[in-house]
C-alpha cells in the first residue's frame, strides 16, 4: 500500500529512505490508521535490528515516514536462491528474535512477519514494516517485561469484521480461526521463516488460498531433515516448537526462542563439541572428526555389502542414507559449463564424479561405495560430464575439447573424438557412444574405439540444441533432451526417445531437463522434486503415475541438468534445490586469490567501470535475472532494474555514467536494448528492437556505438552488429557469415574490436579494425574464447579451451601486432555467459567463482 523512495537528507549528508502513503490510499480510513500505526510503532522501538524512523509528517495531503536506508538484500531474494548456510540461519535467527523481543517487551506484535519484511545487510538482519502492528494484552506485556507499558494505543478492531490481516502461508492458526493475535503468533511466523531458511521452500505452501489455510490449521510441513539431512536436532526441535498448532505449546516469549538459537550456535562452534555433517567435508580428516569418518566407512561398508548381496538387501526394510564429501582439499563441481555430476556406475558399486581443487584444476574421481577413500582417475584435468560403460570398467568423460576413455581401475585417457563444448554422452551395449559435441548442437554417434563421428540428429523445430543422451536397455534407442536456449518455455521443449538406428523418434514427455532410467522406470525432475514413473521401454511411453523419490534436488538451470543418477536399487543426489549461488572472486596477477566481491548470488555477466569504482551483473534466475551495480570500494551491491521478466549483458557507457543492457518483457519476445542511468534515477530508455536476440558486448571509446552480438535467427549464423547511441546513425552489421561469431570487444582506443569465432572448427580470438578498412589477425591457434583488453590496451587476455587465463602483448601501429602468449593461471569461474571476468588496470581479476558453499552427496541403499 506504500511507495518507497531513496532520497538524500541534505541536512545530515545521509540517504534515507522515505515511506508515503498514495493519495488514493490516503482516503481509505483503514489504510490511513495503519499507516500511522506503523509510525507510532517503530518510533517506540529503537534496536539496532529493527529499521530506524527518523521523521513523520505530511505535506500536500501526502503523509510520509522518513526512515533508515538499508543497502542491503531482501530475504526474499536470499531465499529465491535456495536454502542458507546453517551458520547464517542462526546468525540472522538469532538477530530477528532480539528485534520481536525488543518490540514484545515493548508492547508491540509485529503480525506481518515474512522474508519480504527483513533486509540483509552487511552490519546483520533488519526487521520493518509495522504496518500491521498491534498493541499486545497488558496483562501479557507484563508477562514478558513487568517494568514495561504498552506503547501503542490502537483499537484492535481496525481491520474490518471478518477480514485477516498479514500473509496467508506465515499466519499462525488461531489468526486465522479466531482472527486473535499476540506474541506466540509472532513466534508461529517466526518458525515459519527459519523453516523456509533452512529448506528453501515454505513450511506450508498450496496452489490455493484455502489449501494453505487447511495446512496452517490442520497440516504439519515436510520434516526439515527431508531437504537438509544434517541439520542439528535441536535446531529442528526448536523450530517444531515454534509451529506447533496450540499455542500454549510453543515457546511462551521470542526470548527464550533466541537463547535456544544462542545456545545451538554455540554448540555448533565449541572446539569441543561434535562437528555437525554439514561440515564434515571440511574437517573430515581431522582428529577430532575421526569418529566421524569411521562412521562413514560403516555405512560404506554396509552400503556396498547390501548392494553386492541381493539377500542382504531384501532384508532391509529400510533406505539406508549416507553422505559423501569431496575429496580432502577439493569441492565438488557439479553446475556451470564445465560441471561433473555424480553418476553411478551400471552396478551400483561405484560412483564417479569431477572435484575441483583450490587453484581451479578439475579432476575425475572414482569411489567405490564400500569404501572411505576416493581415487583420481590420472591425466584427468579439465574433466567434465562423466559417462560409465554398460559392464562399468570404463569411464567416458570430456577434456580439452575431447571425448575420452580409461579404465576406471587405472589407465592411460584414450582420445576418441573432438567435442569442443560438450552436453553429455551415454555408452551402449554394442560398443556405441552417443553425445552432444556442441552447446548449440546435435547428437553424434561414434564408436567406444574411435573413429569417424556420425550426425544422428540436427536441432529443428525452433529447437537449439540436443544433449544429455542416454541408451535404453539394449542399446537399440535412447532418450534425449531437446531445447531451446531462448525460449525455455517453448512447446517443443521435450524428453524425445530415439532409435539408434533413425527410423523413429517421438516425444516422451515435456520437461527442461535430464533424466535417469532404472528397473522400469524414468527418474525425472518436477521443478525440484526427483520422481520415478514407469516407462514402457518397447512403446516409449509413461505409464502409470509418478511417485516422489526424493525432494529438493539440486537443479543447474544454466545447463538443465539435475544432480542425481540411480542405479538398482542405489540412488544419489546432491540437495540444494534450483537454485545455486556463486562467488565473485577477486584474483591477482599471479592467480593469488584476494578475496570476494559482494555477496554470493546467481552471477552471470559481470563488467567492470571504465573508471574502475563499479562493476555491473546481472543476477538471480536466468528467466528472471535483474541488473545489479557493486560498489567496488564499499562492497555494496544495488538492484538497478526491477521491469522485465529478464534482463542480461549489461556494459557501461564510456563515461560509466549508463547502463546498456538487453531485456525482454516477456520469455517469447526478442531480447531488445535499452539504456538507463547507472545511479537508477529515471527510467529505461529503449535503444534498438533488432531482429534478433541483441547482447551488448562493448561500447566503443567514443559513446557513439554499442557493439552487439544478433543471435536467434533462424537460419542465419549469430552476427555483430554495431547500434547507435547518439541520432542520426544507423544500426548496421560488422561481422555476418561467420559461424558462432559473438563477444565483441572494442579496445580502450578505439581502434581495434576482439571477438571470438569458431569458423576453423573451434573458438579462437580474432581482432578487426572497429572502423572497417580490411585487416583481421587471428590471436589464437589453439583454441580461446571470452576476451578482454587490459584498461591501457597494452595487452589482449582470453580463456583457453581449459579455462587458462593468457595473457598476449598487442601493439598498433599502421596495423597490428601480436607478440608472444603468456598463460598466468587457472581461472576457476562458473562460466554461463561470455562475460564471467574482467581486468582492472592494476592487474587484477575480478571472476564470476565457482558454486559458493555445495552441498555433500546423499546416497541412498534401498530407496524404494
Amino acid at each position: 500500500m506504500g511507495e518507497v523512495y531513496r532520497a538524500s537528507d541534505t541536512r545530515l549528508a545521509r540517504d534515507v529512505a522515505i515511506k508515503v502513503l498514495p493519495a488514493e490510499f490516503a482516503k481509505d480510513a483503514q489504510l490511513r490508521a495503519r499507516f500511522e500505526r506503523e509510525a507510532r510503532a517503530i518510533s517506540s522501538l529503537n534496536h539496532p535490528n529493527i529499521c530506524m524512523l527518523f521523521d513523520v509528517g505530511s505535506q500536500h495531503d501526502v503523509d510520509y515516514l522518513v526512515m533508515e536506508y538499508l543497502d542491503g538484500e531482501p530475504l526474499t531474494e536470499r531465499l529465491a536462491r535456495g536454502q542458507m548456510p546453517i551458520a547464517d540461519v542462526l546468525r540472522y535467527g538469532i538477530e530477528i528474535a532480539d528485534a520481536l523481543d525488543k518490540a514484545h517487551r515493548t508492547g508491540i506484535i509485529h503480525r506481518d512477519l515474512k522474508p519480504g519484511n527483513v533486509i540483509l545487510t552487511r552490519s546483520g538482519a533488519k526487521l520493518l514494516d509495522f504496518g500491521l502492528a498491534k498493541a499486545m494484552n497488558a496483562a501479557l506485556v507484563a508477562s514478558i517485561s513487568p517494568s514495561s507499558s504498552t506503547a501503542i494505543h490502537i483499537e484492535d478492531q481496525i481491520t474490518a469484521e471478518g477480514v485477516l490481516v498479514g500473509t496467508f502461508c506465515y499466519m499462525a492458526p488461531e489468526l486465522i480461526e479466531y482472527g486473535q493475535a499476540d506474541a506466540r503468533s509472532d513466534i508461529f511466523a517466526f518458525g515459519c521463516l527459519m523453516y523456509e531458511m533452512l529448506t528453501g521452500r515454505r513450511a506450508f505452501s498450496s496452489a490455493s488460498r484455502a489449501g494453505t489455510i487447511a495446512q496452517i490449521i490442520a497440516g504439519d510441513p515436510p520434516a526439515i531433515a527431508t531437504f537438509r539431512p544434517m541439520i542439528p536436532m535441536a535446531l529442528d526441535r526448536v523450530i517444531r516448537t515454534c509451529l506447533a498448532k496450540n499455542p500454549d505449546d510453543r515457546f511462551q516469549t521470542v526470548h527464550d526462542v533466541m537463547l535456544a538459537l544462542h545456545w545451538i550456535r554455540d554448540e555448533q562452534s565449541s572446539p569441543s563439541a561434535p562437528i555437525p555433517l554439514a561440515r564434515a567435508r571440511r574437517r573430515v580428516w581431522g582428529e577430532r572428526t575421526a569418529w566421524a569418518l569411521a562412521l562413514l566407512v560403516a555405512i560404506g561398508a554396509a552400503i556396498g555389502t547390501a548392494i553386492w548381496s541381493k539377500r542382504e538387501m531384501d532384508s532391509l526394510a529400510r533406505p539406508l542414507t549416507a553422505s559423501i564429501v569431496p575429496p580432502r582439499g577439493l569441492r565438488f563441481v557439479f553446475t556451470g559449463d564445465y560441471a561433473g555430476s555424480p553418476v553411478l556406475s551400471p552396478d551400483g558399486r561405484r560412483v564417479a564424479f569431477v572435484a575441483v581443487s583450490p587453484d581451479g584444476q578439475r579432476t575425475l574421481w572414482v569411489r567405490a561405495l564400500d569404501s572411505a577413500d576416493p581415487r583420481v582417475i590420472d591425466n584427468s584435468d579439465d574433466a567434465m560430464f562423466p559417462f560409465w560403460s554398460p559392464d562399468s570398467h570404463f569411464l567416458a568423460f570430456f577434456a580439452h575439447g575431447k571425448l575420452k576413455t580409461v579404465d576406471a581401475g587405472g589407465g592411460v585417457p584414450t582420445v576418441i573424438a573432438d567435442a569442443p563444448n560438450a552436453r553429455g554422452g551415454t555408452w551402449g551395449d554394442e560398443n556405441v557412444i552417443v553425445y552432444t559435441p556442441e552447446t548449440r548442437a546435435g547428437l553424434y554417434r561414434v564408436a567406444a574405439n574411435g573413429g569417424t563421428p556420425v550426425a544422428l540428429t540436427t536441432p529443428s523445430g525452433g529447437m537449439t540444441t540436443h544433449r544429455w543422451p542416454l541408451f535404453l536397455p539394449g542399446g537399440e534407442s535412447f532418450l534425449y533432451l531437446a531445447a531451446n536456449h531462448d525460449l525455455l518455455d517453448s512447446p517443443a521443449t521435450a524428453l524425445h526417445v530415439r532409435s539408434l538406428d533413425g527410423k523413429s523418434d517421438r516425444v516422451v514427455t515435456h520437461t527442461l531437463a535430464n533424466v535417469a532410467y532404472v528397473d522400469g522406470k524414468l527418474l525425472m525432475l518436477r521443478e525440484s522434486t526427483l520422481v520415478a514413473q514407469p516407462f514402457d521401454v518397447a512403446r516409449g511411453v509413461l505409464t502409470e503415475v509418478p511417485s516422489i523419490v526424493a525432494q529438493n534436488v539440486h537443479f543447474d538451470s544454466s545447463t538443465w541438468h539435475g544432480v542425481f543418477d540411480a542405479a538398482g536399487r542405489t540412488l544419489i543426489y546432491q540437495a540444494g534445490g534450483s537454485i545455486a549461488g556463486t562467488h565473485l572472486i577477486w584474483f591477482g596477477h599471479d592467480g593469488a586469490s584476494l578475496g570476494a566481491l559482494a555477496d554470493v548470488a546467481r552471477y552471470y555477466d559481470l563488467k567492470l567501470s571504465p573508471d574502475g569504482h563499479r562493476l555491473v551483473t546481472n543476477a538471480g534466475e536466468p528467466t528472471r535475472a535483474a541488473i545489479w551495480i557493486v560498489d567496488v570500494a564499499r562492497n555494496v551491491r544495488t538492484r538497478l532494474t526491477f521491469e522485465g521478466s529478464m534482463n542480461e549483458a549489461p556494459v557501461w557507457s564510456a563515461d560509466s555514467s549508463e547502463i546498456i543492457y538487453a531485456s525482454r518483457d516477456t520469455p517469447s519476445e526478442r531480447a531488445a536494448i535499452y539504456r538507463r542511468r547507472g545511479d537508477g534515477n529515471g527510467p529505461r530508455q529503449l535503444v534498438a528492437r533488432l531482429d534478433g536476440d541483441a547482447d551488448p558486448g562493448t561500447v566503443s571509446a567514443d559513446g557513439r556505438w554499442v557493439v552487439a552480438t544478433l543471435w536467434n535467427r533462424p537460419g542465419v549464423n549469430p552476427q555483430i552488429w554495431a547500434v547507435p547511441l547518439v541520432p542520426g546513425e544507423k544500426a548496421h552489421p560488422l561481422l555476418a557469415g561467420e559461424i558462432g561469431t559473438r563477444d565483441p570487444r572494442i579496445s580502450p582506443d578505439g581502434r581495434w574490436m576482439a571477438y571470438t569465432s569458431s569458423v576453423s572448427g573451434r573458438d579462437e580470438i580474432y581482432v578487426v579494425p572497429f572502423a572497417g578498412g580490411g585487416g583481421k589477425w587471428q590471436v589464437t591457434t589453439a583454441g580461446g574464447h571470452s576476451s578482454r583488453w587490459s584498461p591501457d590496451g597494452a595487452h589482449l587476455d582470453y580463456l583457453t579451451s581449459d579455462n587458462i587465463l593468457t595473457e598476449v602483448d598487442v601493439k598498433s601501429g599502421l596495423g597490428f601486432e601480436i607478440g608472444a602468449a603468456r598463460a598466468l593461471f587457472r581461472l576457476d569461474v562458473n562460466p554461463v555467459s561470455s562475460s564471467d571476468y574482467d581486468l582492472t588496470a592494476d592487474g587484477r581479476v575480478i571472476a564470476n567463482g565457482g558454486e559458493a558453499d555445495p552441498t555433500p552427496l546423499t546416497l541412498v541403499a534401498n530407496w524404494r
